[in-house]
């Protein structure tokens, strides 16, 4: 049976119109990888490769026998390479000249700065960039040269005393075509986000279904991806093997990666200091936590005690102000199992895990709630909120870092995020009391972890409001109503006095207060006890925090940490850009709340926004009124603003053509794909702009590379820039 042309053009083009972008961004990325990333191997298809000439030393290089130099001067430690042709391409030779530099501390890679001069030039022209390379990463051997240079100066970046082989250098020679696992990996993500969230998706258009395997299985295959991403990442940044021991500082003091395996010790001992031996003269010290003062100390005291660093310290003995819970949770059991300290790396991944696994969790959970009574939540709105929310969770960015100061954070954040499932999941089934008291539970955790999280509690109020109300209500009808009042009541503050009473007397024990955490006592960078930030600085501090553009290079890494300048002094970490422009640009989309505010109504959970947006704003003021500028402390307030973009873009996944309730499959037919209606105009150009900061954001997330410079994934990304 054969269709009428009509008919069948008819197909075509509408086949054609639906798939145009999935077919248009593969082309894109394999234009990208195969005639970009590759230019090089293109324009050297016929070169030929000469040997370049090595005209000569300069005086702050020193021969020393069998082709190596000793650095006498760094400032002219350079060497002059010329060919008889233009040199366009650059390749360091195997040989003697591979082998790298070596010093005191054996570093393998060589970098420099070039100058060129060409036939009619009597001086030489230095280049801003460094060249570098590595001896593990083969594309690290050509350098870009060009401009129709014959004659090149290496300018070493070296030390006085470093040696290393005289390389020789090949001009113009043939630059291989190259396939990068891990860019064709991104370029494949890029891919897979746009055509899966774009507006014109099928996801949008199958409703979020329990029975609905291919949800459910959609959902599984987005969380495996996201696991993997973090474990992968996690090895590249050295898995398990994390800064041991006690690293002195320029300061003269010593940071302890290791304090909470020296915390672990102490709980299973009995203890509630930490175990370790402190500086007389310290002790002696009318205000030990005047930086300069044990920074003096530091320098000439007769008692080479170490001073510790970021530790609380009162009355002559040293505690740690961070949460007990990671402790008590992770590193006690390890040690009285195996015998063994658990490393700092090992504890890293564990969070991530977990925290990756509540982001889905969680915004299927923020689905069910949006959706309770209107409509229903389209598969692709929940996957995309659940990718933003891995991502807004900056999970990607604390797994590169290794060190102790995020488990406390990662922590507390994963108990909120179970607590919040678990009433969701209490005040869908009608208030069950179990899951109530397990929320409480883990939401009365925090105080042992971060107290600050502890204020997420409020969000109890407007999630369970109806509920409060009705039992109210139900109390004053008789003795049954008001026993069960009271049961339900029980429920949800019992486990929270369960947990608060044995933490509360832990404080008291260490610093004479139950309310005492002891982060004033810290041995920081500043005199903590006695310092303070204006709220006049919340304002510069905003837009350092949310709304300071990337720090973009025109050369790698591209994406740079770079220092900010504040009117008055306060503690101030460099950084790669806000929070709403380089962590997560999608959810700029926050800023048109207010054009979602009756959709936001309609599904009754306006106040739920409110207290999020509360709550993140009173946590932001109080964490720069205390420390200032420091990314990781977005932690402790993103996951807020996360949650509110979720319901945001549940909004905008609400508004389509067809009204959702009058659009309803038959009852037992499991194929949703058409259950949906189509987006409006508005709803296609947020969704359009959101899937494009989700994009942008994976990228200058990927691109944040500080915490694994020197990796072999670090030296490939540098490769791929060869074609500039």
């Amino acid at each position: 049976m054969h269709l009428p042309r009509s008919k069948t053009t008819f197909l075509v083009r509408t086949l054609i119109r639906q798939q145009l972008i999935p077919i248009l961004c593969v082309l894109l990325a394999c234009t990208a990888e195969v005639f970009i990333f590759n230019l090089p191997y293109w324009l050297t298809r016929n070169a030929m490769p000469v040997q370049a000439v090595n005209e000569g030393l300069g005086p702050g290089l020193v021969r020393i026998g069998d082709g190596k130099v000793r650095v006498s001067d760094p400032e002219q430690a350079w060497m002059d390479i010329s060919a008889s042709d233009r040199i366009e391409y650059l390749y360091l030779n195997h040989g003697n000249g591979s082998r790298e530099r070596s010093s005191n501390s054996h570093a393998k890679s060589l970098s420099w700065t070039t100058s060129t001069k060409k036939p009619t030039d009597t001086g030489w022209y230095p280049s801003t960039a460094t060249v570098m390379f590595s001896p593990d990463i083969e594309m690290t051997r050509y350098s870009h040269i060009g401009g129709g240079v014959t004659d090149i100066r290496l300018l070493y970046k070296v030390n006085v005393n470093d040696t290393f082989a005289i390389p020789s250098f090949t001009a113009n020679p043939h630059v291989p075509f190259r396939v990068s696992r891990p860019r064709v990996a991104l370029e494949a993500v890029l891919v897979l986000l746009i055509v899966c969230f774009r507006p014109g998706s099928s996801l949008y258009r199958r409703r979020l279904a329990s029975g609905d395997i291919v949800c459910w299985s959609g959902m599984l295959i987005l969380l495996i991806v996201e696991m993997c991403a973090v474990v992968k990442l996690w090895l590249i940044a050295g898995g398990s093997h994390t800064p041991i021991g006690l690293v002195r500082l320029g300061n003269g003091q010593y940071f302890d990666n290791g304090q909470y395996n020296h915390m672990a010790n102490s709980l299973i001992n009995g203890r509630v200091d930490l175990d370790m031996p402190v500086n007389k003269d310290l002790a002696a010290l009318s205000n030990p936590y005047d930086i300069w003062a044990r920074a003096q100390i530091a320098e000439t005291s007769r008692d080479r005690t170490p001073i510790l660093f970021d530790t609380a310290f009162k009355a002559g003995k040293y505690y740690s102000y961070f949460g007990v819970l990671p402790a008590l949770f992770m590193f006690v059991p390890f040690k009285m199992i195996t015998g063994t300290d658990l490393s700092v790396g090992s504890a890293i991944l564990i969070l991530a895990l977990i925290n990756t696994i509540l982001s889905m969790v969680v915004a299927v959970q923020i689905a069910r709630l949006f959706s309770r009574s209107k409509s229903s939540c389209s598969l692709g709105a929940v996957m995309l909120i659940s990718c933003a929310i891995f991502m807004g969770l900056q999970i990607m960015n604390l797994v590169p870092v290794r060190f102790f100061y995020q488990l406390p954070q990662t922590m507390a954040r994963a108990f909120v995020l179970i607590a919040i499932a678990c009433w969701v999941q209490s005040k869908l089934s009608g208030l069950n009391k179990a899951w109530l008291a397990l929320g409480s539970l883990a939401m009365a955790m925090t105080l042992g972890c971060r107290p600050q999280f502890v204020l997420a509690a409020i969000i109890a109020i407007p999630l369970f409001w109806e509920e409060i109300r009705g039992l109210w209500l139900q109390g004053r009808t008789g003795v049954r109503g008001l026993a069960r009042e009271a049961g339900v009541w029980a429920c949800a503050l019992v486990p929270v006095l369960l947990v608060f009473a044995p933490l509360m007397a832990y404080n008291k024990v260490r610093f004479g207060s139950y309310l005492d955490f002891g982060a004033s006592y810290n041995l920081t960078g500043f005199d903590m006890p006695n310092s303070s930030i204006p709220y006049t600085q919340l304002f510069p501090m905003i837009f350092l925090y949310f709304l300071q553009p990337p720090a973009l290079s025109t050369l790698f890494p591209v994406v740079t940490k770079t220092p900010q300048f504040l009117p008055l002094w306060a503690p101030m970490q460099n950084s790669y850009g806000g929070y709403l422009t380089t962590i997560a640009p999608f959810a700029l989309v926050l800023f048109l709340t207010p054009k979602w505010r009756a959709c936001l109504r309609m599904h009754r959970v306006t106040s739920l926004c409110w207290v999020l947006g509360f709550y993140a704003l009173v946590v932001f003021c109080f964490d720069v009124h205390v420390v200032g500028y420091d990314a990781r402390y977005l932690v402790d307030c993103g996951w807020a603003l996360m949650l509110l973009f979720a319901m945001v873009f549940l909004s905008i996944d609400s508004e389509r053509k067809v009204d959702v309730s009058k659009n309803m499959v038959p009852a037992g037919e499991t194929d949703c794909t058409e259950c949906l209606g189509e987006f409006t105009e508005l709803s296609c150009v947020m969704i359009g702009l959101v899937t494009a900061g989700i994009a942008l954001g994976a990228i200058l997330n990927f691109l944040q590379l500080h915490d694994v410079q020197g990796t072999p994934l670090w030296w490939d990304v540098y490769s791929w820039f060869l074609f500039v």
